[in-house]
């Protein structure tokens, strides 16, 4: 079985380097960039193991930080489709 902090030194690890790459993909990295999509990846690989492994966390601690990590980790997954749908609606086609 998986330790509390453990688990939650996993979730907090995911969400960090998400937000990194997906900084580094929209800042830095140009079209055609082999590490180009990058931070789109990561949105769909590292927080689905983040959330896990905090809910595994929340199971047996209970405590109100790993629920808050689960729904750090959740609006980290859809936040590629929150940009997309706020970019469409600000700015158009």
């Amino acid at each position: 079985m998986m330790k509390i902090q453990a688990g939650r030194a996993i979730a907090i690890a995911t969400l960090a380097i998400t937000v990194l790459l997906v900084l580094i993909d929209g800042f830095f990295l140009y079209y055609g960039d082999p590490l180009d999509g990058i931070g789109l990846a990561s949105t769909y690989i590292l927080p689905p193991i983040g959330a896990i492994s905090s809910f595994l966390s929340y199971r047996k601690a209970g405590f109100n930080k790993d629920l808050a990590l689960i729904i750090m980790n959740v609006f980290a997954f859809f936040s590629i489709y929150i940009y997309m749908l706020l970019g469409t609606i600000f700015l158009g086609v």
